[in-house]
């Protein structure tokens, strides 16, 4: 066969680069989803709660648990987490929100319903 390469010598070549090592990409941390905040006062004999649900099923309740903690914390009130959802006590949307959105930005928070107008009215 006729190969145009085969005349060639490579004996005298220098050693070529080493194959780069692909460097690992950097870990994000997932993001955990959107979050609904929703001021209640029903059937609680008119005291006002800040329920915060609709985590994604594929949350484990130690992580909203956590949350809570944290939520409960920086806003200084009292409140529980129930049937996969947290209950703040008293009007805390302006300070459950941002903390809501600081827990990394891996949460998204939805403001529904009363949480909304308690926002823009501060």
């Amino acid at each position: 066969m006729n190969n145009p390469f085969a005349i060639l010598r490579i004996d005298g070549l220098p050693p070529g680069q080493e194959p780069a090592v692909p460097a690992e990409p950097a870990k994000r941390k997932p993001a955990l989803g959107r979050v609904v905040l929703r001021k209640e006062t029903a059937h609680r004999g008119g005291k006002t709660v800040i329920v915060v649900d609709d985590f994604a099923p594929s949350i484990p309740m130690r992580v909203i648990e956590e949350l809570a903690r944290k939520l409960r914390n920086a806003c200084g009130c009292g409140g529980t987490t129930r049937e996969r959802s947290i209950e703040l006590q008293g009007n805390q949307v302006p300070a459950s929100a941002p903390c809501s959105k600081k827990k990394a930005s891996a949460w998204r928070a939805l403001l529904r319903d009363g949480a909304r107008k308690a926002l823009r009215h501060q």
